[in-house]
């Protein structure tokens, strides 16, 4: 049934019920999508995405997301330094810049360019991120702190039909400066198709990118595999 929204996890209910208000109220889902995600984004007890997430070994937080419409239009940033948020930013690259996928510095330029301003480096990790990321970098608690691999996508359609989804991460906690997972891959991470459907990706993003997992979903529906058929297909070939 139109309007719908749906999300990654349990901890995205907020952004859920963030983006189904406004879809209530008659927003476009894109606007939806981009509120409901950012909403997560800046929740501090999401560790997986934006101001909550970890960040790499070096102790800098680098962003990834991705954003897709129904048509076929896409827009991504990588490796994002110096902002909370990076839905918005990935939606406008598809809506307002000449090239799909922007990364580092000239994401970060982008993201200026459009009134994106961004945070000082003391306002970029929270205390647990802080702490954590020290621990590593001093070979402490290795084998005890908890791993936190589960990023936030959010598909969504409106009234009219259009369709949008987004998907977005801080990335593999201490990575490698500069290592770009599954979630601001168009196919791997998120993939939206208006005469299909859409679907967005979770977990090991080595693992996404390797099966292309969101493409692999939408041509399950395209074949009009059920439901289950085409999740267990996905599982085969991320293994």
């Amino acid at each position: 049934m139109l309007p719908s929204v749906v999300s990654t996890w349990d901890f995205s209910k907020r952004g859920v019920e963030t983006a189904s208000e406004l879809l209530k109220a008659g927003v476009g889902s894109a606007d939806a999508v981009e509120e409901g995600v950012r909403v997560l984004e800046l929740d501090e007890s999401v560790p997986t995405v934006g101001y909550g997430g970890l960040p790499n070994i070096e102790g800098v937080m680098q962003l990834d997301a991705g954003f897709m419409n129904g048509d076929g239009r896409c827009g991504a940033v990588m490796a994002l330094e110096g902002y909370r948020t990076a839905v918005g930013i990935a939606r406008r690259v598809m809506d307002r810049s000449r090239h799909t996928v922007l990364a580092g510095e000239g994401a970060k330029k982008f993201a200026m360019s459009m009134g994106f301003q961004p945070e000082p480096p003391e306002n970029l990790l929270n205390e647990y991120a802080a702490r954590r990321v020290k621990e590593e970098q001093q070979g402490l608690n290795r084998a005890e702190g908890p791993v936190h691999t589960d990023t936030v996508g959010f598909i969504c359609i409106d009234e009219v039909g259009d369709l949008n989804v987004a998907c977005t991460t801080s990335g593999m906690q201490f990575k490698d400066p500069g290592r770009i997972g599954d979630s601001p891959i168009i196919g791997a991470g998120l993939f939206a198709d208006k005469s299909v459907g859409a679907a967005t990706a979770t977990g090991d993003g080595d693992q996404m990118i390797r099966s292309v997992g969101a493409k692999a979903a939408s041509s399950g529906f395209h074949k009009s595999q059920t439901i289950s058929g085409f999740v267990f297909r996905s599982w085969l070939l991320s293994l």
